[in-house]
């Protein structure tokens, strides 16, 4: 049986705009990787997103939004309703959703990390993922999947 050949590919002559965009692109020929700023700032996100701070900066907003509602009812009770460009309800709808949304970035991380804790320390049936889906439909699916992650 003969053996194929293998002839190297003619290499190209570089034309006067394909010279142009190596030289703008600062490609040359020692082919070693470039530090660029896109890299670094994907490493200090990334970095960021290894640490709590987004959880941490959920829970305090949603604290704020909670500061800010008590605040609120107790400026405004027993008075006369402010002549506002919205009204005191949407004000107050506004805090809690936005409060809402600042404890389920430390809800949804906790729920992960109990996830990974239960699941790295022996073998379970992977039947228990669907607790952790339904934890994140309601209360009581999360109270009774934290119950029974204390219970075993």
């Amino acid at each position: 049986m003969v053996q194929p050949t293998l002839h190297p590919s003619p290499r190209r002559e570089k034309t006067s705009i394909t010279a142009s965009i190596e030289e703008s692109s600062g490609s040359d020929t020692d082919n070693t990787p470039k530090p660029d700023s896109v890299g670094v700032k994907k490493t200090a996100l990334a970095k960021l997103n290894q640490s709590w701070i987004f959880e941490i900066a959920g829970f305090l907003i949603a604290f704020l939004c909670l500061a800010a509602t008590v605040a609120l009812l107790q400026a405004y009770d027993n008075e006369v309703v402010p002549s506002w460009p919205v009204t005191p309800n949407f004000v107050l709808s506004l805090l809690a959703n936005v409060g809402f949304t600042g404890t389920l970035l430390g809800v949804h991380a906790a729920v992960q990390q109990l996830k990974w804790i239960l699941y790295s320390q022996s073998a379970r049936p992977m039947t228990g993922f669907s607790w952790f889906q339904k934890a994140r439909a309601g209360g009581i699916s999360a109270a009774y999947l934290f119950y029974m992650a204390g219970a075993q």
